[in-house]
Order: structure tokens, then C-alpha cells, then sequence
């Protein structure tokens, strides 16, 4: 995880136009929000919108030297034994294979063997770079990584990794730089993206992977999360900087969610500033809808003791149903998971088919909807309400 290389992240002005007109679009009055590390932050929730381009951002003022101690020694995505793992019919997923075959699956094969130098921003403990090394073997990998936690484990696994973020690359004339999940975390993109291209070489590619705004989605209430992209932005940012978008793939099967964007240097950056669309609005309403929804369930379980909660899934979902339900105050008897929980829980953890007993009733499925399906088939035999929020 890298938060670039601008000083400080202000609330005043657009990063990408600049504009300093903005609407209020996400204001929470309780003091606690989530950070992408299912960790709570003791800071009540504001997003805000750029009038001029659409473009939503954090509306607190936050500074380099707080973002330094939370991704330094704070941040803690990366540091478990095991990565995160996507659900399917035919097991478990982990997160870096699903991003490996991503990024292989449309990267150009023919310029792909050619590589001589490659880069990978915020590497983590070296999941994805790893798999990239070994399926590029004649180039020379490099990472880089603010968790001291997680850099230490990408060095053991045998990773050429640097502490700190792109500033600290000195090297340039990178054939290949790509990026997960970490542009929607830097203060400034404009100045990561320019940090970029003076690193990469003259015919290189740029992969940028991160959540989208073309689709409604939980995203916007990441607090660590400082911006928040449609493609339309994405496409601008590229030209302000200098690149050309050469692909663009909006939504993974597994993770609807998410972009894909694969850039090549442009010797001439352009101004194509304009209104940019998103589905931020969209993903509030339906949000806050859903948070209700949990809050009606749990007054009619409070209100019938017969009735005992457990809940499926102990990730991201359920994260923010804690932080932004009153899930939070519910008595849960068990968590149902066949993987090791991503966040703190104070309660058992068992396979599913063990629900009997705890003697649950109800279990809230706490799951991404493209796994809700056959979650639900697993849990039938099981002779428990299920309730897909």
C-alpha cells in the first residue's frame, strides 16, 4: 500500500479539475467508520462530490503523516497467514490468483515475454508479484510496499521489495508498472500517476486494477478510501497525465465491483476535463436501504427469544454491517466460514454445518450477492431462515 507523494490531501479542491465547488454527498453523525482492513476508525464518515467533474472524495482533511503510521504499522489487510479467497462452486479462490489470471488473461502475450523490467505498487506480502515473476521468469521484478508487516513477508517469499511507495523507486524505464487496489487510497492520483510515467519506459504498460463507481457498490464507505473513480475519470486521468487507455474492462464475475485498466505512455498529455458519471448517489441510497433492512431484522429476532442469530460470512460485508447496522449490538451465537475470519469477532467460528449446534434459527448471509446462491443451497439442508441482505 502506497499513499504517494503529495504532501497533503485537502478537502478544498478537485484533484483532478481542480474546481472548488463540491456537494455533500455521505455524511454519518456517528463517530466510527470502516477502513478497507474491516478495522473502525473513530472518525464519523463524510464523502463529498466535485461539481464541476462528479468526482467524490473524502471530505476530512487528512494529512501524509497520518496515512505514513496507518499504512506503515496500522494496516493490517496484508498480514495474515493466509490471503482473502473468493467463494465459488469449486472451492476457494484466492484473491491474487484471480487478479494473476486477470492481468494474464489481457495483457498482450506477444509483448509480454519481451519484458525486461517490471513493477508492482503496493505488492503487499507478495502474493501477486510472486506468480507474476514466476510466469515472466526473464524479468527483472520489482515491489514496493508501506506495511513493514507485509513488506517482510514479500521479502521472505523471496520478492525484490522496497519500503515506501513510488517515490522510492529510483530505477525508471519500466516496461510493465501495475497497480491493485491502491490508486482509490493515494491523496492525490494526478501526482501517483506522474510519479508513474516518469518511471516507465517510452512503448510501456500501465495495469490499474480498483473499485468502480460505474456500478453501485459498498465502496463509498470505505473512510481509507479517498477517492472514488468512475471510468469517465479514469479515461481523464490518463489523458491529463499522459497516457492512453488502451483497455478498459468494467466488472470481474467475481468481483462485478471492479476495473481493469491497462494504459501506454503518451508523449503529449491533453485536457479532456469533463462531467464524469458515477453510480456514488445510487450506491448510498440503496446502502443506507440496506442498512435498514438489517435494522428491522434484528429488532424481530430481539423480539422473539426463541430466536438465535448466526452469520455467514466474516469479510468486508460483514464489516460494514457491523460499523453501519445495529448488527453491531445483536447477540450472534456463531459465524459460519470454511476460511480464517478477516475481522474481530468475539464469538465461535465453524463450518456451516455446524449451525445445529448452536442451535441457530437465522442465519444473515453476509456475502457478496454473486455467492448468495449456492450459499443458500449449502445452508437448505440445514433447517435455518436464511436472509440474504
Amino acid at each position: 500500500m502506497t499513499p504517494s507523494v503529495k504532501r497533503d490531501f485537502s478537502q478544498s479542491k478537485c484533484d483532478l479539475c481542480g474546481s472548488a465547488s463540491l456537494n455533500v454527498l455521505l455524511e454519518k453523525s456517528i463517530p466510527a467508520s470502516i477502513l478497507s482492513d474491516n478495522s473502525v476508525s473513530p472518525v464519523a464518515l463524510r464523502k463529498i462530490e466535485c461539481a464541476s467533474c462528479g468526482l467524490v472524495r473524502d471530505g476530512h482533511e487528512i494529512t501524509a503523516e497520518y496515512l505514513s503510521r496507518l499504512y506503515q504499522f496500522d494496516y493490517v489487510l496484508n498480514l495474515g497467514s493466509n490471503e482473502y479467497h473468493f467463494l465459488t462452486r469449486e472451492g476457494a479462490i484466492p484473491r491474487s490468483k484471480l487478479f494473476f489470471d486477470w492481468i494474464w488473461e489481457i495483457l498482450p502475450s506477444q509483448r509480454a515475454t519481451d519484458f525486461r523490467k517490471a513493477l508492482e505498487i503496493g505488492c503487499g506480502a507478495g502474493h501477486l508479484l510472486r506468480q507474476m515473476q514466476s510466469a515472466l521468469p526473464r524479468a527483472d521484478f520489482w515491489g514496493t510496499e508501506m506495511s513493514e508487516g507485509a513488506l517482510k513477508l514479500a521479502i521472505e517469499k523471496g520478492c525484490r521489495a522496497l519500503p515506501g511507495g513510488i517515490e522510492q523507486v529510483e530505477e525508471d524505464d519500466f516496461d510493465l508498472i501495475y497497480s491493485v487496489g491502491v490508486l482509490e487510497h493515494v491523496p492525490s492520483p494526478s501526482a501517483f500517476l506522474q510519479a508513474i510515467r516518469s518511471r516507465i519506459s517510452s512503448n510501456g504498460i500501465l495495469i490499474l486494477i480498483q473499485p468502480t463507481q460505474d456500478v453501485p457498490s459498498s465502496d463509498i464507505y470505505f473512510a481509507d478510501h479517498l477517492h472514488h473513480f468512475g471510468t469517465d475519470h479514469l479515461s481523464m486521468y490518463a489523458a491529463k497525465v499522459g497516457f492512453i487507455e488502451a483497455v478498459k474492462v468494467v466488472g470481474h464475475p467475481l468481483m462485478p465491483n471492479f476495473s481493469f485498466h491497462l494504459w501506454r505512455r503518451e508523449e503529449q498529455p491533453a485536457d479532456h476535463i469533463r462531467k464524469g458519471r458515477t453510480q456514488c448517489r445510487e450506491s448510498v441510497a440503496l446502502h443506507e436501504a440496506l442498512y435498514e433492512q438489517v435494522n428491522r431484522l434484528m429488532d424481530e429476532i430481539k423480539a422473539d427469544s426463541s430466536r438465535k442469530l448466526a452469520v455467514f460470512g466474516l469479510n468486508e460485508r460483514y464489516a460494514l454491517l457491523r460499523a453501519y447496522s445495529r448488527l453491531g449490538e445483536a447477540q450472534i451465537v456463531c459465524g459460519l466460514s470454511d476460511v480464517e475470519p478477516n475481522v474481530q469477532i468475539d464469538f465461535p467460528v465453524v463450518k456451516p454445518e455446524r449451525v445445529g449446534e448452536f442451535f441457530a434459527t437465522d442465519v444473515l448471509l453476509c456475502v457478496n450477492s454473486v455467492h448468495q446462491d449456492f450459499v443458500r443451497e449449502r445452508l437448505s439442508p440445514l433447517g435455518v431462515r436464511v436472509h440474504a441482505i
